[in-house]
């Protein structure tokens, strides 16, 4: 029952319940104000109207801390419902070829990435077990951030990631891994990571797109190439360039 006030701007709170619930319950006394919530690694965004969560953050849990952005000046107090025995847990295939993208731990820094892909052509979403990642420099190795896929009410669907990191103005690449075909693919979009930033909307996610074959490979056997004189002729050492007029 203990208040917390908050400003208009971020704030760092602690999770006073010693229990978890959804985030919706827990913040039930700030929704006409909040626009976003995140911990070291999570995050969501109060989408309104009509007025519902977006994100990979779900739970609130006690030992916690949390950073919440404010619309306007209020007053959280827990509502202390909605109690939930553990966390929602994300049930994967046991095909051991899809990818174990660990996110990397011990970051202090976070900003959120909301994107739409497409591969050769066609919306890449959640089925089978695809799955969309970000990642530093490290490659592989160096996962900042693996999505997941949010279907709000009226809107299309789209990736949410919430993207970690140390350091600001860093270079990151985009992952997808394609079930289907069993293949991972990377293209050529590179995103600056900053902190507290956001690229893309809910209503208008970020674009980007791959493709399984290069753009080599598929125009270059078909093209028709013809070599022409260049006008421009070396001789003796010299450029020489006949004109009529």
């Amino acid at each position: 029952s203990t208040p917390i006030s908050l400003d208009a701007s971020w704030n760092w709170i602690a999770y006073y319940p010693q229990y978890t619930q959804s985030v919706d319950s827990g913040f039930s006394s700030i929704l006409d104000n909040i626009l976003q919530v995140k911990n070291q690694s999570q995050s969501a965004f109060y989408y309104n109207p009509p007025g519902s969560w977006v994100g990979d953050l779900e739970i609130l849990q006690p030992t916690k801390g949390y950073k919440i952005k404010m619309d306007a000046a209020d007053e959280l107090i827990y509502s202390g419902s909605r109690k939930l025995s553990s966390n929602p847990e994300i049930i994967k295939s046991q095909n051991r070829d899809i990818p174990d993208w660990q996110v990397i731990s011990g970051t202090e820094y976070s900003m959120i990435v909301m994107l739409q892909a497409y591969l050769d052509n066609l919306e890449f979403d959640n089925s089978e077990n695809n799955m969309v990642g970000i990642f530093g420099p490290g490659g592989e190795s160096d996962c900042r951030g693996v999505a997941v896929w949010q279907e709000p009410a009226g809107i299309d669907g789209f990736w949410y990631i919430t993207v970690v990191g140390n350091v600001n103005n860093e270079e990151l690449s985009i992952k997808i891994y394609d079930a289907e075909s069993d293949q991972i693919y990377e293209n050529y979009e590179i995103l600056i990571f900053e902190d507290n930033s956001t690229i893309g909307t809910i209503q208008e996610p970020f674009i980007t797109n791959f493709f399984s074959t290069s753009v080599c490979e598929d125009i270059l056997p078909e093209a028709n190439f013809q070599l022409f004189p260049n006008p421009f002729i070396l001789n003796n050492g010299r450029n020489s360039l006949n004109l009529k007029f």
